[in-house]
């Protein structure tokens, strides 16, 4: 007598993603959008120093000759004075290095005022599309015009010359209180988002203030193209609408400048979706 064919084991169900237990939210001050400046400035520091042109210091009432074919350009000083163009330490000169194109000073001077306009002038939504589209019309029509030979000559003119101990004095500073204010100080004070419950927790002090996620809702302001997504890499502002006891009003929260605000939302969105008590999937 045959015996009875084994059954198939039934195939292990597909396993489903969970959704993470604790979300962490954090916030930046707008010295979040200033990592160019510093990056500009390191840059032009190195270049500086690669160039190896140094700068003299001369009096007011120094005469300058042109050089010839037979004989070098000089200047020519007054009586007793000298040129300040050096520092003597442990018996070797230490001389002021100074780039000899004046265009580093120039791009150094735009993207700093690039990046404090922008971090300080919001553009969102229509207003970011407006100023995109009033950017290429004056584009094109100077362009057109020609006009861009006229400004390009003006500022060809323009001499602004920054020596290497700046660049490196400045970048140093800006990129210390940069990490120390990004991954330090906003650090101190998060937003903690568990099902059921978001709670704004603050490192020094303990305190803390937790609101119930039932009837909250989410809204994500619209994009500030240029300091979002050129600067930011995809951060952005959310506010969080939680009802008040008693369901009478709302009290809004606002986080800004969230890195990759859009993932987050969605993670956040999954969370508050599952009740304290209910099993996950």
């Amino acid at each position: 007598m045959s015996s009875p064919a084994p059954q198939a084991k039934p195939a292990p169900s597909p396993s489903v993603p969970q959704a993470p237990r604790e979300i962490r939210i954090y916030g930046h001050t707008p010295l979040f959008y200033w990592w160019p400046v510093w990056l500009c400035g390191m840059i032009m520091g190195i270049a500086t120093l690669i160039d190896g042109s140094r700068v003299a210091i001369v009096p007011h009432d120094s005469v300058y000759y042109a050089g010839s074919e037979t004989e070098p350009a000089k200047i020519v000083l007054p009586m007793n004075k000298e040129v300040s163009d050096s520092r003597v330490q442990d018996g070797k000169p230490l001389y002021e290095r100074m780039h000899s194109s004046k265009n580093l000073g120039i791009i150094f001077t735009v993207v700093l005022l690039i990046v404090l306009l922008i971090t300080n002038v919001p553009l969102r939504g229509l207003s970011s599309a407006i100023a995109i589209t009033v950017i290429l019309l004056i584009t094109v029509i100077f362009a057109w015009q020609d006009w861009w030979t006229v400004i390009f000559g003006w500022l060809f003119q323009l001499n602004i010359h920054m020596n290497a101990g700046f660049y490196f004095f400045f970048s140093t500073a800006l990129f210390i209180a940069w990490v120390l204010v990004v991954f330090v100080y906003d650090r101190m004070s998060f937003w903690r988002i568990t099902p059921g419950e978001i709670t704004h927790e603050y490192l020094f002090g303990g305190g803390e203030r937790s609101y119930q996620t039932e009837g909250m809702a989410f809204e994500k302001l619209r994009d500030d193209l240029f300091r979002h997504w050129v600067l930011g890499f995809g951060s952005g502002d959310m506010i969080m609408h939680p009802l008040q006891s008693g369901g009478a009003g709302r009290d809004d929260l606002a986080i800004h400048n969230v890195l990759f605000v859009g993932t987050k939302l969605k993670q956040i969105q999954s969370m508050i979706a599952v009740r304290p008590d209910q099993p996950r999937g």
